[in-house]
Order: C-alpha cells, then structure tokens, then sequence
C-alpha cells in the first residue's frame, strides 16, 4: 500500500505533535458501522478538517436600512473553532456609536465561512446573544432568528431580533452560536 503510513512518520521534529498531510484524516471506521440492528445511518467516519482563529465582526443594518453601526476596534475580534462543515463562533464586541438607528432586527457580518443554504431544520443553527444595556446596566439575554445564507442581498450574516433605537454607545454584545458551512 503506497499511501500507507506510520505513526512514526507523522510526529514532527520536536516530537510534540502529529501531522496530518493534506488529504488525510482520522479514520473512526469502526464506529457506528451500519448493520442490520442499527439505526444509524454513517455518512463519513473520517475527520479530514479542524481549523481554529478569529475574524472581524461586524454589524449592519437589513438591506433599506440606514443604520450604520461602529464598534471600538479594540473588542471586535471574535473566535472561530470548525470540525468538519460546523463552525462554532464566539466572542464579544462593544459599539462605539450607532447613527440613524431604527428597526428591530441588525446582522452579525463578516463570519469567517460561507453559510449552507437553503436553511431548513439540518442546516440550521443554534445560539444566544447576550446584550448589555450600558445606560441601564443591565443584561438581555436574546435568541437570534437565525443563521441566514442571504439576507436582503447580503450574503453570510446572522440575523438577531432587537430593537435598534435602544443600541448605543457602549453597549455590548456576547454571541455563541454555530451554523453549517458547505
């Protein structure tokens, strides 16, 4: 077997580490095998992509909109884990200031992969959006509509139900939610 290999030869120099080369994985073969007592159903048994790192976040107004939001570049990275076609997003931003705020709903841009579409109840996604209130001091804990592929004509937001006219200054927001890439 040409593709064949050792443990051995994929510990790195320092000894610390086990490299995959491109193309390769970790293979559970063994494991929910289908057979004729089981309900599960196993697409792929090979772990080919883990990936980790940050991105910019941003936040926007649906499209007609003119709400324009600026966050204090200070706190606007946010933290990406992906296994497989899952990505699990966290982290926290603080607005410096909105202008013309109106509607009830803004998006989470600038997510790190392209969102699968259509959304239905498998491609879906799941999270919460804690907001703080910094001239009232107080904390909204809100769950989002959902991931969306395309909102009004942008692609890759997530949509989250909140009344703008109360955003500003010095508010923050805290996301932990995950959605299905292609």
């Amino acid at each position: 077997m040409s593709n064949a290999r050792t443990l051995a030869s994929l510990i790195d120099d320092t000894n610390t580490r086990i490299k995959i080369p491109s193309g390769y994985g970790l293979d559970f073969a063994d494991y929910g095998a289908e057979d004729s007592n089981s309900a599960t159903i196993v697409g792929s048994n090979l772990m080919d992509d883990y990936e980790e790192g940050t991105f910019s976040a941003s936040l926007l107004a649906p499209g007609g909109v003119s709400t324009t939001f600026v966050l204090n570049t200070n706190s606007d990275l946010m933290s990406y884990t992906k296994i497989g076609n899952r990505v699990f997003i966290s982290g926290r931003v603080i607005i410096d200031s909105v202008t013309s705020p109106s509607g009830d709903e803004f998006h989470l841009g600038g997510l790190p992969f392209t969102i699968k579409t259509p959304i239905d109840a498998e491609t879906g996604s799941a999270g919460s959006v804690t907001y703080y209130d910094s001239s009232a001091g107080s904390y909204l804990t809100t769950q989002p509509a959902n991931v969306e592929g395309l909102i009004g004509g942008y692609p890759n937001r997530w949509r989250i139900f909140k009344t703008v006219s109360d955003m500003g200054a010095n508010d923050q927001l805290s996301f932990s939610f995950t959605y299905l890439t292609s």
